[in-house]
């Protein structure tokens, strides 16, 4: 029981800086179901889970260290995503399907290629008409966000 606490404790560690090694090292779906359930519950698990995309961007005084933070929302819980590969370009609100390996609350995905996006969200604002207030002229109407930055 110890090794398996151990191990998932380095392995939720190493999640966020080197999600390819955990990918590496994930324990085959057989052996993790051939083990009793008391150390089955402490091994990370392949999964396949469903939900709404957040991204958040996170700033740094020091822009070297800016980076941005995926969550995937789901019925079951709140799960940080990590990529070993591409990251899918899917904005916040997009609904995905995600297929990786889960410690805790963290899920390992090797890249873009293992996410399949259901529905992108549309980013407020970008589609419609939008109405902007110009101190030349008054309104001017626009049919979309393109149209409004065409001079």
């Amino acid at each position: 029981m110890e090794a398996a606490r151990a191990r998932r404790d380095h392995l939720a560690a190493l999640v966020a800086h080197d999600p390819a090694e955990v990918l590496r090292v994930a324990v085959p779906a057989a052996v993790r179901d051939s083990l009793p359930a008391e150390v089955r519950d402490l091994v990370e698990e392949t999964v396949e889970a469903a939900g709404e995309l957040e991204v958040l961007h996170v700033d740094h005084a020091d822009s070297a260290f800016d980076h941005y933070v995926h969550t995937l929302v789901t019925p079951a819980g709140r799960y940080s995503l990590h990529f070993a590969g591409a990251v899918p370009e899917a904005p916040t609100g997009s609904r995905l399907n995600v297929r990786g390996v889960r410690i805790g609350a963290a899920i390992a995905v090797t890249g873009a290629a293992d996410v399949l996006v259901d529905k992108a969200a549309a980013v407020p604002n970008t589609t419609g008409p939008l109405t902007l207030d110009l101190a030349l002229d008054g309104p001017v109407h626009a049919t979309n966000a393109y149209a409004a930055h065409v001079r």
